[in-house]
Protein backbone atom coordinates (compact mmCIF):
# COMPACT_ATOMS: atom_id res chain seq x y z
CA UNK A 1 0.00 0.00 0.00
CA UNK A 2 2.84 2.66 0.95
CA UNK A 3 4.17 1.35 -2.83
CA UNK A 4 1.64 2.06 -4.45
CA UNK A 5 0.92 5.94 -2.63
CA UNK A 6 4.73 6.32 -3.97
CA UNK A 7 4.30 5.33 -7.10
CA UNK A 8 -0.07 6.10 -8.22
CA UNK A 9 -1.64 9.59 -7.76
CA UNK A 10 -5.11 9.05 -7.02
CA UNK A 11 -6.94 12.19 -9.00
CA UNK A 12 -10.66 11.55 -8.58
CA UNK A 13 -12.73 9.02 -6.57
CA UNK A 14 -16.69 9.62 -6.47
CA UNK A 15 -20.04 8.55 -7.03
CA UNK A 16 -21.55 9.56 -10.09
CA UNK A 17 -24.98 9.28 -11.66
CA UNK A 18 -24.88 7.15 -14.75
CA UNK A 19 -27.42 6.02 -17.26
CA UNK A 20 -26.42 2.35 -17.82
CA UNK A 21 -27.90 1.12 -21.69
CA UNK A 22 -27.78 -2.50 -22.46
CA UNK A 23 -28.34 -3.40 -26.05
CA UNK A 24 -28.76 -7.31 -25.87
CA UNK A 25 -31.71 -6.32 -23.59
CA UNK A 26 -33.93 -4.57 -26.21
CA UNK A 27 -31.56 -1.30 -25.54
CA UNK A 28 -33.44 -0.74 -22.22
CA UNK A 29 -31.83 1.90 -19.69
CA UNK A 30 -31.90 2.11 -16.50
CA UNK A 31 -30.53 4.75 -13.71
CA UNK A 32 -27.30 3.45 -11.09
CA UNK A 33 -24.32 4.98 -9.15
CA UNK A 34 -20.69 4.07 -10.23
CA UNK A 35 -17.63 5.09 -8.51
CA UNK A 36 -15.11 6.57 -10.86
CA UNK A 37 -11.41 6.05 -9.83
CA UNK A 38 -8.71 8.09 -11.70
CA UNK A 39 -5.19 7.26 -10.98
CA UNK A 40 -2.12 8.38 -12.53
CA UNK A 41 0.64 5.76 -12.36
CA UNK A 42 4.66 6.49 -12.82
CA UNK A 43 6.35 3.65 -14.43
CA UNK A 44 10.62 3.65 -14.00
CA UNK A 45 11.67 0.55 -15.11
CA UNK A 46 11.92 -0.70 -18.22
CA UNK A 47 11.38 3.01 -19.62
CA UNK A 48 9.86 6.00 -17.72
CA UNK A 49 6.43 6.30 -18.46
CA UNK A 50 3.00 7.56 -16.92
CA UNK A 51 -0.40 5.62 -17.60
CA UNK A 52 -3.95 6.95 -16.90
CA UNK A 53 -6.15 4.08 -15.09
CA UNK A 54 -9.73 4.65 -15.02
CA UNK A 55 -11.71 1.71 -12.70
CA UNK A 56 -15.78 1.68 -12.81
CA UNK A 57 -17.11 -0.06 -9.82
CA UNK A 58 -20.60 -0.44 -8.56
CA UNK A 59 -21.24 -1.02 -4.69
CA UNK A 60 -24.66 -2.74 -5.83
CA UNK A 61 -22.68 -5.45 -7.92
CA UNK A 62 -19.83 -6.63 -6.43
CA UNK A 63 -19.15 -8.21 -10.07
CA UNK A 64 -19.30 -4.82 -12.01
CA UNK A 65 -15.72 -4.06 -13.05
CA UNK A 66 -14.27 -2.17 -15.63
CA UNK A 67 -10.85 -0.58 -16.52
CA UNK A 68 -9.16 1.68 -18.87
CA UNK A 69 -5.20 1.51 -19.36
CA UNK A 70 -4.94 4.66 -21.00
CA UNK A 71 -1.03 5.46 -22.11
CA UNK A 72 0.36 8.54 -24.02
CA UNK A 73 0.01 6.43 -27.60
CA UNK A 74 -3.25 5.23 -26.91
CA UNK A 75 -4.62 8.62 -26.24
CA UNK A 76 -2.95 10.11 -29.63
CA UNK A 77 -4.88 7.30 -31.13
CA UNK A 78 -7.63 8.75 -28.77
CA UNK A 79 -6.80 12.70 -29.58
CA UNK A 80 -6.91 11.54 -33.50
CA UNK A 81 -10.37 9.96 -33.31
CA UNK A 82 -12.20 12.06 -31.11
CA UNK A 83 -10.72 15.58 -32.72
CA UNK A 84 -9.09 16.54 -28.56
CA UNK A 85 -7.55 19.33 -28.44
CA UNK A 86 -5.44 19.02 -25.31
CA UNK A 87 -2.44 17.34 -24.79
CA UNK A 88 -1.52 13.92 -22.77
CA UNK A 89 -0.36 16.25 -19.82
CA UNK A 90 -4.06 18.32 -19.81
CA UNK A 91 -6.21 15.21 -19.97
CA UNK A 92 -6.77 14.14 -17.22
CA UNK A 93 -7.39 17.60 -15.25
CA UNK A 94 -10.03 17.98 -18.17
CA UNK A 95 -11.44 14.67 -18.01
CA UNK A 96 -12.15 15.11 -13.91
CA UNK A 97 -13.58 18.67 -14.79
CA UNK A 98 -16.07 16.97 -16.90
CA UNK A 99 -16.88 14.32 -14.30
CA UNK A 100 -17.48 17.42 -11.86
CA UNK A 101 -19.88 18.89 -14.39
CA UNK A 102 -21.61 15.42 -14.51
CA UNK A 103 -22.07 15.97 -10.55
CA UNK A 104 -23.19 19.46 -10.06
CA UNK A 105 -25.74 18.77 -12.57
CA UNK A 106 -27.37 15.78 -10.57
CA UNK A 107 -29.16 18.21 -8.44
CA UNK A 108 -31.43 19.98 -11.40
CA UNK A 109 -34.48 18.27 -12.94
CA UNK A 110 -32.52 18.46 -16.32
CA UNK A 111 -29.45 17.89 -15.83
CA UNK A 112 -27.09 19.78 -18.96
CA UNK A 113 -24.32 16.93 -18.31
CA UNK A 114 -24.66 13.41 -18.61
CA UNK A 115 -22.76 10.01 -17.78
CA UNK A 116 -23.96 7.37 -20.49
CA UNK A 117 -22.65 3.41 -20.30
CA UNK A 118 -23.57 1.25 -22.83
CA UNK A 119 -21.92 -2.49 -21.82
CA UNK A 120 -21.54 -5.05 -24.30
CA UNK A 121 -21.34 -8.37 -22.44
CA UNK A 122 -20.74 -10.45 -25.45
CA UNK A 123 -17.22 -8.77 -26.31
CA UNK A 124 -16.81 -8.31 -22.71
CA UNK A 125 -16.07 -4.22 -23.51
CA UNK A 126 -17.83 -0.98 -22.71
CA UNK A 127 -18.75 2.65 -23.46
CA UNK A 128 -18.29 5.49 -21.37
CA UNK A 129 -19.53 8.77 -22.40
CA UNK A 130 -20.13 12.29 -21.22
CA UNK A 131 -23.00 13.95 -23.08
CA UNK A 132 -23.77 17.54 -22.82
CA UNK A 133 -27.46 17.82 -23.09
CA UNK A 134 -28.83 20.95 -25.46
CA UNK A 135 -32.64 21.97 -27.07
CA UNK A 136 -31.28 20.86 -30.51
CA UNK A 137 -29.22 17.71 -29.78
CA UNK A 138 -27.01 15.40 -27.26
CA UNK A 139 -23.31 16.23 -27.85
CA UNK A 140 -20.92 14.07 -26.70
CA UNK A 141 -17.99 15.46 -25.85
CA UNK A 142 -15.68 12.37 -24.61
CA UNK A 143 -16.36 8.75 -24.90
CA UNK A 144 -13.74 6.16 -23.41
CA UNK A 145 -13.97 2.21 -24.25
CA UNK A 146 -13.64 0.27 -20.98
CA UNK A 147 -12.52 -3.64 -20.65
CA UNK A 148 -14.86 -5.65 -18.57
CA UNK A 149 -12.81 -7.65 -15.84
CA UNK A 150 -12.15 -11.17 -16.29
CA UNK A 151 -12.95 -13.92 -13.60
CA UNK A 152 -9.23 -13.16 -12.56
CA UNK A 153 -9.42 -9.23 -12.34
CA UNK A 154 -12.67 -9.55 -10.51
CA UNK A 155 -10.85 -11.78 -7.86
CA UNK A 156 -8.25 -9.73 -7.98
CA UNK A 157 -9.97 -6.75 -7.17
CA UNK A 158 -12.05 -8.60 -4.82
CA UNK A 159 -9.76 -9.95 -2.94
CA UNK A 160 -8.28 -5.84 -2.68
CA UNK A 161 -11.39 -5.06 -1.50
CA UNK A 162 -11.67 -7.75 0.82
CA UNK A 163 -8.17 -6.90 2.28
CA UNK A 164 -8.76 -3.47 2.47
CA UNK A 165 -11.91 -4.47 4.26
CA UNK A 166 -9.85 -6.27 6.27
CA UNK A 167 -7.12 -3.81 7.23
CA UNK A 168 -10.24 -1.25 8.25
CA UNK A 169 -11.71 -3.95 10.30
CA UNK A 170 -8.69 -4.38 11.94
CA UNK A 171 -7.90 -0.55 12.32
CA UNK A 172 -11.60 0.00 13.52
CA UNK A 173 -10.68 -3.33 15.88
CA UNK A 174 -7.42 -1.88 17.71
CA UNK A 175 -9.41 1.40 17.61
CA UNK A 176 -12.41 0.34 19.82
CA UNK A 177 -10.17 -1.78 21.91
CA UNK A 178 -8.03 1.28 22.78
CA UNK A 179 -11.47 3.18 22.63
CA UNK A 180 -13.05 0.42 25.23
CA UNK A 181 -9.94 0.32 27.56
CA UNK A 182 -10.04 3.71 27.70
CA UNK A 183 -13.48 3.89 28.83
CA UNK A 184 -13.23 1.12 31.05
CA UNK A 185 -10.95 2.79 32.94
CA UNK A 186 -12.91 6.21 32.74
CA UNK A 187 -15.93 4.04 33.91
CA UNK A 188 -13.90 2.29 37.12
CA UNK A 189 -12.50 6.09 37.84
CA UNK A 190 -15.89 7.04 38.07
CA UNK A 191 -17.24 4.89 40.29
CA UNK A 192 -14.71 5.38 42.45
CA UNK A 193 -15.46 9.27 42.37
CA UNK A 194 -19.09 8.57 42.82
CA UNK A 195 -18.73 6.05 45.92
CA UNK A 196 -16.29 9.37 47.57
CA UNK A 197 -18.76 11.37 46.66
CA UNK A 198 -21.63 9.22 47.77
CA UNK A 199 -19.86 9.26 51.39
CA UNK A 200 -19.39 12.86 51.18
CA UNK A 201 -22.94 13.81 50.25
CA UNK A 202 -24.45 11.26 52.92
CA UNK A 203 -22.38 12.70 55.41
CA UNK A 204 -23.01 16.47 54.19
CA UNK A 205 -26.80 15.63 54.16
CA UNK A 206 -26.17 14.92 57.98
CA UNK A 207 -24.77 18.05 59.06
CA UNK A 208 -27.06 19.87 56.19
CA UNK A 209 -30.23 18.09 58.34
CA UNK A 210 -28.85 19.21 61.98
CA UNK A 211 -28.10 22.44 60.74
CA UNK A 212 -31.42 22.84 58.78
CA UNK A 213 -32.67 21.60 62.29
CA UNK A 214 -31.08 23.98 64.66
CA UNK A 215 -31.99 26.78 61.32
CA UNK A 216 -35.80 25.35 61.88
CA UNK A 217 -35.90 26.46 65.84
CA UNK A 218 -33.93 29.55 65.78
CA UNK A 219 -36.05 30.53 63.03
CA UNK A 220 -39.49 30.09 64.61
CA UNK A 221 -38.61 31.96 67.68
CA UNK A 222 -37.48 34.91 65.62
CA UNK A 223 -40.48 34.25 63.85
CA UNK A 224 -42.34 34.37 67.22
CA UNK A 225 -40.50 37.40 67.98
CA UNK A 226 -41.18 39.04 64.58
CA UNK A 227 -44.79 38.22 64.36
CA UNK A 228 -45.07 39.82 67.93
CA UNK A 229 -43.59 42.78 66.97
CA UNK A 230 -45.12 42.76 63.59
CA UNK A 231 -48.96 42.37 65.70
CA UNK A 232 -47.94 45.41 67.91
CA UNK A 233 -46.44 47.82 65.10
CA UNK A 234 -49.88 46.87 62.99
CA UNK A 235 -51.61 48.16 66.24
CA UNK A 236 -50.07 51.38 66.38
CA UNK A 237 -50.18 51.30 62.79
CA UNK A 238 -53.74 50.80 62.77
CA UNK A 239 -53.79 53.58 65.38
CA UNK A 240 -52.10 56.42 63.41
CA UNK A 241 -54.07 55.57 60.47
CA UNK A 242 -57.12 56.16 62.22
CA UNK A 243 -56.06 59.57 63.09
CA UNK A 244 -54.98 60.70 60.04
CA UNK A 245 -58.20 59.11 58.62
CA UNK A 246 -59.79 61.33 61.36
CA UNK A 247 -57.40 64.35 60.32
CA UNK A 248 -58.18 63.92 56.64
CA UNK A 249 -62.03 63.75 57.36
CA UNK A 250 -61.59 67.31 58.94
CA UNK A 251 -59.17 68.51 56.63
CA UNK A 252 -61.72 67.26 53.67
CA UNK A 253 -64.57 68.88 54.94
CA UNK A 254 -62.96 72.01 55.46
CA UNK A 255 -61.65 71.73 51.68
CA UNK A 256 -65.35 70.96 50.64
CA UNK A 257 -66.98 73.61 52.45
CA UNK A 258 -64.54 76.37 50.44
CA UNK A 259 -64.75 75.07 47.22
CA UNK A 260 -68.14 74.71 47.45
CA UNK A 261 -68.30 78.60 48.52
CA UNK A 262 -65.72 78.61 45.45
CA UNK A 263 -68.20 76.80 43.22
CA UNK A 264 -71.61 79.11 44.12
CA UNK A 265 -69.04 82.53 43.56
CA UNK A 266 -68.12 81.02 40.10
CA UNK A 267 -71.46 80.19 39.52
CA UNK A 268 -72.75 83.63 39.98
CA UNK A 269 -69.87 85.07 38.02
CA UNK A 270 -70.70 82.79 35.07
CA UNK A 271 -74.04 83.29 35.26
CA UNK A 272 -73.03 87.35 34.96
CA UNK A 273 -70.77 86.70 32.46
CA UNK A 274 -73.31 85.34 30.24
CA UNK A 275 -75.54 87.85 30.63
CA UNK A 276 -72.92 90.31 29.46
CA UNK A 277 -72.27 87.53 26.63
CA UNK A 278 -75.87 87.90 25.79
CA UNK A 279 -76.09 91.61 25.81
CA UNK A 280 -72.37 91.58 23.89
CA UNK A 281 -74.32 89.49 21.27
CA UNK A 282 -77.38 90.92 20.75
CA UNK A 283 -74.85 94.52 20.67
CA UNK A 284 -73.23 93.17 18.07
CA UNK A 285 -75.84 91.64 16.00
CA UNK A 286 -77.39 95.29 16.26
CA UNK A 287 -73.87 96.47 15.15
CA UNK A 288 -73.76 94.38 12.48
CA UNK A 289 -77.38 95.18 11.27
CA UNK A 290 -76.46 99.07 11.25
CA UNK A 291 -73.21 97.84 9.97
CA UNK A 292 -75.12 96.25 6.73
CA UNK A 293 -77.67 99.08 6.53
CA UNK A 294 -74.79 101.61 6.84
CA UNK A 295 -72.94 99.89 4.05
CA UNK A 296 -76.58 99.80 1.96
CA UNK A 297 -76.81 103.39 2.71
CA UNK A 298 -73.19 104.26 2.16
CA UNK A 299 -73.48 102.05 -1.47
CA UNK A 300 -76.48 104.19 -2.01
CA UNK A 301 -75.02 107.24 -1.64
CA UNK A 302 -71.89 105.91 -3.54
CA UNK A 303 -74.30 105.56 -6.53
CA UNK A 304 -75.95 109.22 -5.80
CA UNK A 305 -72.58 110.26 -5.89
CA UNK A 306 -71.89 109.18 -9.08
CA UNK A 307 -74.71 109.69 -10.85
CA UNK A 308 -74.63 113.38 -9.69
CA UNK A 309 -70.90 113.50 -10.96
CA UNK A 310 -72.44 112.41 -14.33
CA UNK A 311 -75.05 115.32 -13.95
CA UNK A 312 -72.18 117.88 -13.05
CA UNK A 313 -70.43 116.44 -16.19
CA UNK A 314 -73.38 117.00 -18.08
CA UNK A 315 -73.57 120.68 -17.09
CA UNK A 316 -70.17 121.31 -17.05
CA UNK A 317 -70.30 119.76 -20.83
CA UNK A 318 -73.74 121.83 -21.54
CA UNK A 319 -72.12 124.96 -19.58
CA UNK A 320 -69.20 124.93 -21.79
CA UNK A 321 -70.99 124.54 -25.16
CA UNK A 322 -73.30 127.65 -23.68
CA UNK A 323 -70.24 129.22 -23.55
CA UNK A 324 -68.54 128.69 -26.82
CA UNK A 325 -72.24 129.55 -28.38
CA UNK A 326 -71.47 133.03 -26.66
CA UNK A 327 -68.24 133.45 -27.09
CA UNK A 328 -68.93 133.16 -31.00
CA UNK A 329 -72.26 135.41 -30.46
CA UNK A 330 -69.71 137.62 -28.78
CA UNK A 331 -67.56 137.69 -31.66
CA UNK A 332 -70.26 138.41 -34.37
CA UNK A 333 -71.12 141.29 -32.06
CA UNK A 334 -68.17 142.68 -32.43
CA UNK A 335 -68.02 142.12 -35.53
CA UNK A 336 -71.26 144.29 -36.49
CA UNK A 337 -70.15 146.46 -34.06
CA UNK A 338 -66.85 147.41 -36.19
CA UNK A 339 -69.25 147.94 -39.28
CA UNK A 340 -71.46 150.22 -37.62
CA UNK A 341 -68.94 152.00 -36.54
CA UNK A 342 -67.31 151.81 -40.40
CA UNK A 343 -70.43 152.94 -41.43
CA UNK A 344 -70.90 155.74 -38.65
CA UNK A 345 -67.32 156.43 -40.28
CA UNK A 346 -68.88 156.61 -43.50
CA UNK A 347 -71.37 158.84 -42.48
CA UNK A 348 -68.90 161.23 -40.98
CA UNK A 349 -67.30 161.46 -43.54
CA UNK A 350 -69.80 162.07 -45.91
CA UNK A 351 -71.68 165.25 -43.34
CA UNK A 352 -67.37 166.41 -43.72
CA UNK A 353 -68.68 166.52 -47.70
CA UNK A 354 -71.41 167.52 -47.20
CA UNK A 355 -70.24 170.49 -45.53
CA UNK A 356 -67.43 171.12 -47.48
CA UNK A 357 -69.95 171.17 -50.64
CA UNK A 358 -71.98 173.58 -48.98
CA UNK A 359 -69.35 175.91 -48.01
CA UNK A 360 -67.76 175.38 -51.99
CA UNK A 361 -71.35 176.04 -52.96
CA UNK A 362 -71.14 179.19 -53.52
CA UNK A 363 -67.39 178.25 -55.19
CA UNK A 364 -68.75 175.63 -57.17
CA UNK A 365 -72.51 176.73 -58.17
CA UNK A 366 -71.58 175.17 -61.10
CA UNK A 367 -71.18 172.02 -59.76
CA UNK A 368 -74.45 172.40 -57.83
CA UNK A 369 -76.18 169.64 -59.47
CA UNK A 370 -73.81 167.20 -59.36
CA UNK A 371 -72.94 167.05 -56.16
CA UNK A 372 -76.97 167.39 -55.08
CA UNK A 373 -76.90 164.14 -56.93
CA UNK A 374 -74.03 163.24 -54.98
CA UNK A 375 -75.93 163.86 -51.80
CA UNK A 376 -78.73 162.08 -52.81
CA UNK A 377 -77.34 159.02 -53.83
CA UNK A 378 -75.49 159.25 -50.43
CA UNK A 379 -78.60 159.66 -48.82
CA UNK A 380 -79.86 156.73 -50.05
CA UNK A 381 -76.78 154.86 -49.06
CA UNK A 382 -77.09 156.43 -45.57
CA UNK A 383 -80.70 155.44 -45.80
CA UNK A 384 -79.55 151.64 -46.51
CA UNK A 385 -77.09 152.15 -43.68
CA UNK A 386 -79.75 152.56 -41.37
CA UNK A 387 -81.18 150.04 -42.03
CA UNK A 388 -78.66 147.92 -41.57
CA UNK A 389 -77.97 149.60 -38.35
CA UNK A 390 -81.27 148.98 -37.18
CA UNK A 391 -81.27 145.24 -37.99
CA UNK A 392 -77.83 144.63 -36.56
CA UNK A 393 -79.37 146.32 -33.34
CA UNK A 394 -82.17 144.01 -33.52
CA UNK A 395 -79.90 141.33 -33.58
CA UNK A 396 -77.57 142.35 -30.44
CA UNK A 397 -81.05 142.75 -28.69
CA UNK A 398 -82.12 139.15 -29.24
CA UNK A 399 -78.48 137.63 -28.11
CA UNK A 400 -78.48 139.58 -25.14
CA UNK A 401 -81.80 137.97 -23.93
CA UNK A 402 -80.70 134.38 -24.93
CA UNK A 403 -77.10 135.76 -23.12
CA UNK A 404 -79.34 136.67 -20.09
CA UNK A 405 -81.37 133.46 -20.45
CA UNK A 406 -78.62 131.09 -20.30
CA UNK A 407 -76.98 132.83 -17.32
CA UNK A 408 -80.71 132.61 -15.33
CA UNK A 409 -80.18 128.74 -16.16
CA UNK A 410 -76.99 128.69 -15.61
CA UNK A 411 -77.46 130.55 -11.94
CA UNK A 412 -80.31 128.10 -11.61
CA UNK A 413 -78.36 124.97 -11.88
CA UNK A 414 -75.63 126.21 -9.44
CA UNK A 415 -78.23 127.01 -6.49
CA UNK A 416 -79.57 123.34 -6.97
CA UNK A 417 -75.72 121.91 -7.26
CA UNK A 418 -75.25 123.95 -3.97
CA UNK A 419 -78.66 121.99 -2.14
CA UNK A 420 -77.89 119.03 -4.01
CA UNK A 421 -74.33 119.21 -1.90
CA UNK A 422 -75.38 120.06 0.97
CA UNK A 423 -77.80 117.06 1.57
CA UNK A 424 -75.26 114.89 0.64
CA UNK A 425 -73.16 116.60 3.55
CA UNK A 426 -76.14 116.27 5.75
CA UNK A 427 -76.29 112.50 4.75
CA UNK A 428 -72.76 112.01 5.12
CA UNK A 429 -72.72 113.89 9.00
CA UNK A 430 -75.25 111.31 9.98
CA UNK A 431 -73.05 108.23 8.42
CA UNK A 432 -69.36 107.45 9.54
CA UNK A 433 -68.18 105.34 7.34
CA UNK A 434 -68.46 107.87 4.09
CA UNK A 435 -66.45 110.82 5.93
CA UNK A 436 -63.72 109.88 4.28
CA UNK A 437 -64.87 109.69 0.71
CA UNK A 438 -67.27 112.83 1.11
CA UNK A 439 -64.64 115.07 2.74
CA UNK A 440 -62.43 114.25 -0.72
CA UNK A 441 -65.40 114.74 -3.13
CA UNK A 442 -66.69 117.84 -2.25
CA UNK A 443 -63.92 120.03 -2.57
CA UNK A 444 -63.97 118.78 -6.48
CA UNK A 445 -68.08 119.48 -6.25
CA UNK A 446 -67.38 122.80 -4.93
CA UNK A 447 -64.48 123.68 -7.43
CA UNK A 448 -67.11 122.50 -10.57
CA UNK A 449 -69.84 124.40 -9.50
CA UNK A 450 -67.71 127.55 -9.21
Amino acid sequence: GARDQRMDEVLFYKTVAVTIKTPERDGSSRQGRVSVHVVAKTMTSPVHRTELQVRLTCEDDAFFLYTLHLSEEDFQTLKTQQGLLVDFTAFPQKFIDLLQLCLHSEASEQPKFLLHFVGDSQHGCALLSIVEANPFKHLTHLSLRFVAGNDTAVKKYLAECLSEANEQNAVLRERFSSMENDLSMRLSRSDETLKSRTVELESLRAEWTSHTNSLISKHTQELAAEREKSLQALTESQRRIEEDKRDAQRCYQTKAHDYETKIGELQATNKELTEHKYKAESTIHELKTRLSSSEEECQRLQQDLQTLRTGNSTLDATCHDRDKTIHQLKTRLAVLEQEIKDKEDVVSRTSSMLQTTSEQKVKAEGLLEQRERDVAKSESTVKSLSSEVMKGNEIIRRLQSELKSYKDKVKLKSVVTTKQEMLIREKVDNRHCVVVLTSGCYPFFAGQCN
